[in-house]
C-alpha cells in the first residue's frame, strides 16, 4: 500500500507540473520511434533468405532465387551521393547509385542468377515501345569505368515501370540513358538494289556489332564490306535486342508467344519472328549469313518451319550448335571469379596476362548474353528442338581457329573447362566441335569469333559458295588455250625475311580512364577538325568556330584536313578553309560513284568505285590518274595527303601521274592473319596502320621493318596526332602510342558513345562521341 500510495503521489506531482509531462511523453515517443525505424532498416535493407528472398529500397530491389549460393546470403543497399564518384560517373548515370554489397563481405559469383530491379524514373519512361535505358554497374567507385548489364527488359506492375535484369554479381548499380527513339526490331535494310536478280543476303548477327560490318567514313553514310564484297545484291540484317534494353511492348510479346507455346525461349520466339518475315517476302530469295546465335535463329526458323522456300544458302559463322562452355556461371564463379589471376595462373600452369585476357573475355560475353546463357549452354534445351539440315537448302559451318586477345590454354588443366580457350580446337566462344553439322562442310577461319569473319579466305569461300548465275544462252567461243613459251621455267619468288621494329608493349591492357573530362560542348555536332590552333565543328547548316561564329553556311561533304587546312566540297564547288578565309572553285562536278573527294593545295582528287576503285584529278576536267586495288578506299588526313584502300597506303603528289605506295598488305605478310587496313597516319619514318582484325601495324618506311601489337584490344578507325602521343580510337575506345619512347600504353580509355573522331590538341583531346563534343586533358 505503501508504494502504491508514492506511485499516485508521484503521478499527482507530474500533473501538476505539465511541462515535465510532457517531456516523459515526448521521451517515451521518440524511444518507440527509433526502436520501430531500426527495425523496418533492417527489415528494408537486409534480409536473411531461407529458401529466396529480396532486399530492397524505395528504387531498388535484389532478389536472390533459391539455389543461388551454397549458403543463405543477404545484401545491404546504400545510396551513393554523387559527390563520391568520379566526375565521369556522375555525369553518366541518371538516377540515384547504390552499392550492393554482401552482409558476410564476401564477394561471390552466384552460381543462379540474381534479379535486380530498378524503379524508372517519370521522365526516363517515354512509353512501351522504347528501350532508352540500361542497367550499368561500376566495378570500383575509385576509376571511372562502368559496364552494362545485358539482356535488360522494360515491365510495369501496379507500382509503375521498371528495369529488370539477371546478374551472377551485385556492385554499384544505375541507369544510363541513351538517345529516346523507337526500338527497331525485325528486318532492316542496309542497303537496296530493287533491280539486281540476286538473291537478298540477310545478316543475322550475335552480340558484335561489327558483324553487320559497317565501316566509319568521311561520306554521310557508312561504307559496309559486305555491300562491298556483294556490289550488286540488296543487304538486309535482322534486329533483335540481346546486349540492348528489351522494350515493353517487346516483353508484352514474348511472353505471350511463351504461354501460347508453353516454351520460355528468346532465340525461339526471335526464330518465329523471322519465319513470319521470310514467309511474308516470300516473292525474294534470301542467302543468309549467321553470326553465333544468330544462327541458332537462322535453324530455328528455316528447320522447324519446311514451309519456308525462299532461302538458297545459310552460312553459320561460329554457331554453337551444340552449346558452349564459356557462359557456365559455375564454372567461371568457381575457378575465376574474385580469385587473384596470378595464383590461377600458378595453379594452372598458364601466365597472369592469359588468366586477366581470360577473365575479361568471359566475364564480358557471359554479362552481354544475359539470360540468354541458358538457351546457348552446353547443356541447353533448347538445341535439341533444333532440326536436321534441309535438303533443299546449301550449308556451310565457318569457325574460327584462336582465341582473341592472345588466350590459349592449350596443355593446361583449364583446358578440359573451356576447350573454346584452346587455339585450333576454338574460336573464343565455339569450339570445332560445337559448330558441326553432320554431313556439312566446315570451313575453319583466320582469326577469333569477333574477327574470323573478316578474313580474306573465308571472303573468298563466301563469294564462291553465294556465287549466283544468271542462265545464260551459250555463245558461240573460238577455243582458247594456255600457251608456255618453249624452254622457260616457271620460279617461285622467295619472300625476303621482314625485320621486327622495337617497340615497348605492355604484357597485357587495362581499361583505364587515362584523360581527365573537363567538360561537354556542342551537341549537335557532325565532324570536328583542327585548322591551325583552331577547333571547327561541323553541323547541319555549315561550319562553326568554338563561339558559335559562322565561318561557311551551307552543305558540307568529304571534308578532310590537309597540311593544316580544310578542304571540302559544297553546292559544286571544292572549297579550303586556311583558318583566316574562304576560297573556292567553282563549277567542279562530282563524279558518278564517288566514294571520296579530297581538296587541298596539291590538287583536286576524286576517288571512285564501280567495277574496281579508280583515281581521278580535276584539271578543268577529270583525268584518270590510276585503277586501285582493293575493295574500299578514303583520304587520309594529316601533314601530307594519303589516300588507304583496305589493300594498300598511298602518298599523293601534285603530279597527276605520281601515286607512290608507301606499303601494301603483302609488304607486311603476316602469317594466318588478315591484312585489311582500316586507317592509317604518317609520322617521320614511321606508317601507323589500323587493322580490321582488331591490331595495330607500326611499319618502318625506310628498314620496312614492323610489328603487330593490340591484338584483340582495339577496332581501328581513327588516328590522331598530338605533341607526345598518337590516339588510336576504335569505336568506344582509345590506345595511347608514346612517340618519344615508341611505347604503347597499357591503359585503354573507354567512352560512353560511338567515338567518331579524337583531335588531340596540346594537353587537350577533343572527342566527338556520337553528337557531342567532349573534352578531355591529356595525363
Amino acid at each position: 500500500m505503501r508504494f502504491v500510495e508514492k506511485v499516485i503521489e508521484l503521478l499527482g506531482s507530474i500533473l501538476k507540473k505539465k511541462l515535465l509531462l510532457l517531456i516523459v511523453i515526448g521521451s517515451i515517443i521518440v524511444v518507440l520511434i527509433v526502436l520501430l525505424g531500426l527495425n523496418i532498416f533492417r527489415k528494408t535493407f537486409t534480409t536473411k533468405p531461407e529458401k529466396g528472398a529480396s532486399v530492397m529500397t524505395e528504387a531498388l530491389t535484389i532478389s536472390v532465387s533459391e539455389g543461388a549460393y551454397s549458403r543463405p546470403k543477404s545484401f545491404e543497399i546504400r545510396k551513393i551521393s554523387s559527390s563520391n564518384l568520379p566526375l565521369q560517373l556522375a555525369s553518366i548515370f541518371v538516377s540515384d547509385v547504390y552499392e550492393v554489397t554482401p552482409v558476410d563481405k564476401i564477394e561471390e559469383f552466384a552460381m543462379k542468377p540474381i534479379l535486380i530491379r530498378y524503379r524508372l524514373p517519370a521522365n526516363l519512361y517515354l512509353g512501351e515501345d522504347y528501350a532508352n535505358v540500361r542497367l550499368a554497374y561500376i566495378p570500383n567507385t575509385s576509376e571511372p569505368i562502368y559496364r552494362t548489364f545485358g539482356g535488360a527488359y522494360i515491365d510495369m506492375d501496379e507500382v509503375g515501370p521498371y528495369i529488370e535484369t539477371e546478374a551472377f554479381h551485385t556492385s554499384t548499380i544505375g541507369l544510363i540513358a541513351n538517345v529516346p527513339q523507337k526500338q527497331k526490331l525485325g528486318l532492316q535494310l542496309i542497303k537496296e538494289n530493287s533491280k539486281s536478280a540476286e538473291p537478298v543476303l540477310l545478316l543475322i548477327p550475335d552480340i558484335d556489332r561489327n558483324f553487320l560490318g559497317f565501316i566509319p567514313s568521311t561520306l554521310k553514310q557508312d561504307i559496309n564490306i559486305w555491300s562491298e564484297l556483294f556490289p550488286s545484291r540488296t543487304i538486309m540484317y535482322y534486329e533483335y535486342p540481346i546486349v540492348d534494353t528489351k522494350s515493353k511492348s517487346y516483353m508484352n510479346g514474348f511472353r505471350q508467344f511463351s504461354k501460347n507455346s508453353d516454351i520460355n525461349s528468346f532465340l525461339l520466339y526471335e526464330a518465329e519472328k523471322l519465319s513470319a518475315e521470310l514467309l511474308r517476302l516470300k516473292s525474294l530469295d534470301f542467302d543468309i549469313l549467321a553470326h553465333g546465335m544468330g544462327g541458332l535463329i537462322a535453324r530455328l526458323a528455316l528447320e522447324r518451319h519446311p514451309e519456308i522456300k525462299n532461302i538458297r544458302t545459310v552460312v553459320l559463322v561460329s554457331t554453337p550448335n551444340k552449346g558452349t562452355n564459356i557462359v557456365n556461371p559455375i564454372y567461371f564463379g568457381t575457378l575465376l571469379f574474385g580469385k587473384p589471376s596470378e595464383l590461377i595462373a600458378n595453379n594452372f600452369g598458364t601466365d597472369k596476362s592469359t588468366v586477366d585476357s581470360m577473365k575479361s573475355h568471359l566475364l564480358s560475353y557471359l554479362e552481354s548474353v544475359g539470360p540468354l546463357y541458358r538457351e546457348i549452354s552446353a547443356s541447353s534445351k533448347l538445341l535439341s528442338l533444333i532440326g536436321s539440315p534441309r535438303k533443299d537448302i546449301k550449308y556451310l559451318c565457318v569457325v574460327g581457329n584462336k582465341p582473341p586477345m592472345s588466350i590459349d590454354l592449350k596443355g593446361t588443366p583449364l583446358e578440359s573447362f573451356y576447350p573454346e580457350l584452346v587455339t585450333g580446337s576454338g574460336d573464343g566462344v565455339v569450339t570445332k566441335q560445337s559448330a558441326t553439322i553432320d554431313g556439312v562442310e566446315l570451313f575453319e577461319s583466320d582469326g577469333s569469333f569477333f574477327d574470323c569473319y573478316l578474313s580474306p579466305k573465308f571472303h573468298e569461300k563466301l563469294k564462291k559458295i553465294l556465287d549466283y548465275q544468271l542462265p545464260k544462252v551459250p555463245e558461240y567461243k573460238v577455243e582458247t588455250y594456255s600457251e608456255r613459251v618453249p624452254g622457260v621455267k616457271e620460279t617461285e619468288t622467295v619472300p625476303k625475311p621482314i625485320q621486327t621494329l622495337q617497340v615497348k608493349t605492355p604484357s597485357s591492357f587495362k581499361i583505364a580512364q587515362l584523360m581527365k573530362k573537363i567538360k561537354t560542348l556542342d551537341q549537335q555536332a557532325i565532324d570536328i577538325f583542327q585548322v591551325g590552333s583552331k577547333i571547327l565543328i561541323q553541323r547541319s547548316s555549315g561550319l562553326y568556330d568554338l563561339n558559335g561564329k559562322v565561318l561557311y553556311q551551307g552543305d558540307l561533304q568529304f571534308a578532310h584536313v590537309v597540311s593544316g587546312k580544310l578542304g571540302f566540297y559544297s553546292n559544286k564547288n571544292a572549297i579550303i578553309y586556311d583558318g583566316s578565309g574562304i576560297s573556292q572553285t567553282s563549277g567542279v562536278n562530282l563524279l558518278e560513284n564517288c566514294v571520296d573527294f579530297l581538296v587541298s593545295d596539291i590538287g583536286i582528287f576524286s576517288v571512285v568505285k564501280s567495277k574496281g576503285l579508280s583515281l581521278y584529278k580535276w584539271e578543268r576536267e577529270w583525268k584518270k590518274v590510276t585503277d586501285l586495288s582493293g575493295e574500299y578506299a578514303r583520304f587520309i588526313d594529316g601533314n601530307s595527303p594519303l589516300l588507304l584502300t583496305n589493300e594498300a597506303v598511298y602518298s599523293l603528289s601534285s603530279n597527276s601521274s605520281v601515286l607512290k605506295k608507301l606499303v601494301s598488305s603483302s609488304d607486311i605478310n603476316i602469317k594466318g592473319k588478315s591484312v585489311d587496313f582500316t586507317t592509317c597516319i604518317e609520322k617521320d619514318d614511321l606508317l601507323i596502320l589500323g587493322l580490321r582484325s582488331y591490331s595495330i601495324i607500326l611499319f618502318n618506311l625506310s628498314t620496312k621493318s614492323r610489328v603487330i601489337v593490340a591484338e584483340g584490344w582495339i577496332d581501328p578507325i581513327y588516328i590522331g596526332q598530338g605533341e607526345r602521343y598518337l590516339l588510336i580510337s576504335g569505336s568506344s575506345s582509345v590506345l595511347f602510342f608514346d612517340l618519344k619512347n615508341m611505347a604503347l600504353r597499357e591503359e585503354i580509355h573507354k567512352f560512353d558513345g560511338k567515338i567518331k573522331k579524337i583531335v588531340p590538341v596540346g594537353k587537350e583531346v577533343y572527342a566527338l562521341v556520337d553528337r557531342r563534343i567532349e573534352i578531355y586533358e591529356l595525363p
